[in-house]
């Protein structure tokens, strides 16, 4: 960054800190919307040097946008969810959304930026230590009011360095898709043609992330921190989580069953959660009608598959959801 750059940096974070500390947030919004029209390079600065106090829970009310989650171990699960609420809220809100793959947008975001010094491969420490600075990257650069964003990451959290997943200040609420490993693993191994690679995916044998197929062709590839089926369902179904991000569990055997039912249940916990929307039974029935929830089928699997899957598995989860391998 050149001299004149670094000063008008500097400048615009004293501004904004005077801003902050009188709670003129309108202010602040309006700087952050100019800056990022006028030079990308200079806004995301800010964002870097401003994070912990934008992310301070005084601050909250920052965030007129929110983030509305969509999670699940295999990200597919989400995707019947996901174009529902599309469809009912480009009927029933009055405000624009955003309905998007984090990973595929935060890629979008950082190669709008054309900074080199961001790299390639955004491994775990890379978003552990930016996730924050990352999602007001997307809230502060977009002329939308919410943000539907599918992923398939664990929540983590590192709360000496006040680092998580995903935040009180921009999130309105989340959806965990949980559903049978036994039909996850199945359609694994018919992906792969491998049920090897089907557990070492489900289990995370390899301590590895994971990244979208898509992803794989962008300049800066978001790797997430996928984590084994085990650690993935009771991240998110653990009661502190589920509580303070006011989450709401979608079995996935009951949106196949009983779709519109479950999609009605949706749309009372963003009421919930505070989203200003009607309930309209006809625009749910008319989307169940137009769309079909897909239909997959599955073969038995192996006994010694079986085995694996029994030894490996998180017995009190399949205990607690009745999940028959």
């Amino acid at each position: 960054m050149n001299f004149l750059n670094k000063i008008n940096v500097n400048y615009n974070i004293k501004l904004i800190e005077d801003y902050l500390l009188n709670k003129d947030f309108s202010n602040i919004l309006e700087k952050l919307t100019n800056l990022q029209k006028k030079n990308p390079r200079i806004f995301y600065e800010i964002l870097l040097n401003l994070d912990p106090q934008f992310t301070d829970l005084s601050n909250r009310d920052l965030y007129k946008k929110k983030f509305i989650w969509l999670f699940s171990f295999d990200d597919r699960d989400s995707i019947y969810i996901q174009n529902f609420l599309e469809y009912y809220c480009n009927r029933n809100l009055p405000v624009d959304c955003l309905f998007s793959e984090y990973s595929e947008l935060i890629s979008e975001k950082l190669l709008n930026l054309q900074i080199d010094s961001i790299p390639k491969e955004l491994d775990f420490e890379y978003t552990i230590h930016n996730s924050s600075v990352l999602q007001n990257l997307v809230l502060f650069s977009e002329n939308k009011s919410f943000f539907f964003l599918r992923a398939c990451a664990a929540f983590f959290e590192f709360l000496e360095k006040s680092k998580y997943l995903i935040y009180p200040n921009s999130t309105l609420c989340y959806f965990y898709v949980i559903r049978n490993p036994k039909e996850i693993f199945y359609r694994l191994k018919n992906q792969y043609q491998s049920a090897e690679a089907a557990m070492y995916e489900l289990f995370n044998y390899g301590d590895s992330l994971f990244i979208n197929e898509n992803n794989k062709q962008n300049k800066h590839q978001y790797y997430q921190n996928k984590q084994s089926w085990n650690i993935n369902v009771n991240s998110w179904i653990d009661d502190n989580v589920f509580s303070s991000f006011r989450g709401n569990l979608i079995n996935f055997e009951e949106l196949e069953n009983n779709t519109e039912e479950t999609l009605v249940n949706t749309i009372f916990h963003l009421k919930q959660s505070g989203l200003d929307i009607p309930i309209n039974y006809d625009v749910i029935s008319s989307y169940v009608e137009e769309n079909p929830f897909p239909k997959e089928n599955y073969d038995q699997i192996s006994n010694n598959d079986k085995k694996k899957l029994l030894t490996n598995l998180d017995k009190t989860i399949l205990e607690k959801f009745k999940f028959d391998i």
